[in-house]
């Protein structure tokens, strides 16, 4: 997996505010008086601005997984005479603040940093999580004027491989802590108890479940307009090598006599699958939402990126005249088209988990660099029109992922520019 220089820029414009934690908002604010010069600032009063040490705002949270280093710092300031700008981090939930000799928890005023100090010391923050944020503290000595911030960007080292951690990281990851689906036992209790087990005395023939929960268990004999749900819980079996579980068992709340019809509704996780390219496959186990094809689309023979291109971004270390230019990254629209195997009793249910998990899933975070991305069905999986093949029914559906970054040009580190010598010739 490769190693990339990536960007993550907090910008102070008004679309931000709500995203933003103020430590006391008739104090210091997101000035976006000046529609195109928005930024943080102290609030003015009538006496003034305020002088107090403790005025910041906190930046909302990012967490690339790929982070493997905080590389660099820079901020965008305005302090006019008697004001300052100082910060803090926040990694993984602690505050800090760099003392001198390492990154520390801060107690007092005087317990903050200057831009240089925080891009200077960035690299020896010892990483414990993948959650990062910035505080942001404006002072005015005297009240009469405000220092202002317009934006931070962070320079950060990243583990990425765009289309791994696009359709394994990114989409499957979140389809597997997500996407749930249903299905039915019914048979008669073979002992009264409050247990059933799902490995001996219930075993379905599909031995391919990978049960989460139950959803509900009815005695139907006695109760069969289903109104009173006995499900208490569920235990499940041994790991599988794969990170699946074997079926384990049920509790109830109360017993249900021998000989009574149970009916079991079982939540599970699908098998997800990825077989692209492929006249010919063979799914290991079901249901199962298999990825038959996995392609870029283009409009015409562009790119999204091409359709709209633009500069790239660049993190300066002006003391020492230097900065990393990182490219900016191809946008694509992918477009995921995937089969539903399942026998014909879960077909619908599956389908119709499938079309929840599009509806409530608009958009998903790249899992590497913390990157929005839109999610768009495009075609439902329509159980009308399946494919029945050896008691398995297989249904078809697609969505597409929009403004999905590809970092394909490498970063660059170059020479900032300190003067330039102009020579004219006047004839």
């Amino acid at each position: 997996m490769g190693l990339r220089r990536l960007i993550k820029s907090f910008e102070f414009s008004t679309r931000v505010r709500s995203k933003l934690t103020f430590s006391d908002p008739t104090k210091i604010r997101l000035n976006d008086d000046s529609k195109i010069d928005p930024g943080l600032t102290l609030r003015q009063t009538g006496s003034g601005f305020d002088t107090g040490l403790e005025n910041f705002v906190q930046t909302w949270t990012v967490s690339p997984k790929g982070l493997k280093k905080w590389m660099a710092f820079e901020a965008s300031e305005e302090t006019p005479a008697n004001t300052s700008v100082r910060y803090r981090v926040i990694s993984a939930g602690v505050e800090l603040y760099w003392d001198g000799a390492a990154w520390s928890a801060p107690s007092t005023d005087a317990h903050w940093n200057t831009q240089a100090e925080v891009n200077q010391n960035l690299q020896a923050l010892v990483l414990t999580g993948f959650d990062f944020s910035i505080k942001v503290n404006l002072r005015s000595a005297d009240g009469v004027s405000t220092p202002k911030v317009r934006w931070l960007k962070v320079l950060v080292q990243v583990a990425v491989e765009s289309w791994d951690d696009l359709i394994y990281d990114t989409v499957i990851r979140s389809m597997r802590a997500n996407l749930r689906a249903t299905t039915v036992i019914q048979a008669a209790v073979v002992s009264t108890g409050t247990t059933l087990s799902l490995a001996t005395d219930y075993k379905l023939e599909n031995s391919g479940y990978n049960f989460t929960g139950v959803s509900a268990v009815y005695d139907l004999t006695n109760d069969p307009n289903k109104f009173v749900n006995l499900a208490s819980g569920y235990t499940p079996g041994a790991a599988r090598p794969d990170g699946t579980f074997e079926d384990g068992e049920v509790s109830l709340s109360s017993p249900i006599n021998a000989g009574s019809i149970v009916r079991i509704e079982m939540e599970y996780e699908p098998e997800i699958a990825v077989f692209t390219g492929q006249d010919y496959y063979e799914v290991q186990r079901l249901p199962a939402v298999v990825f038959e094809r996995i392609n870029e689309i283009k409009a015409g023979a562009r790119t999204d990126q091409e359709l709209n291109d633009g500069e790239g971004d660049s993190v300066r270390d002006i003391p020492n005249g230097v900065a990393v230019y990182v490219p900016r990254p191809r946008q694509s629209t992918i477009r995921f088209e995937y089969a539903i195997h399942a026998s014909p009793g879960d077909l619908h249910r599956l389908a119709d988990a499938m079309d929840k998990w599009l509806s409530s899933v608009r958009t998903l975070r790249t899992w590497a660099f913390d990157e929005k991305v839109s999610l768009d069905p495009v075609q439902e999986a329509d159980t009308g029109d399946s494919v029945n093949l050896d008691d398995i029914v297989v249904t078809t559906g697609a969505f597409q992922l929009r403004g999905v970054p590809f970092y394909v040009r490498p970063e660059q580190e170059v020479n900032l520019i300190e003067n330039v010598n102009a020579t004219y010739t006047v004839t």
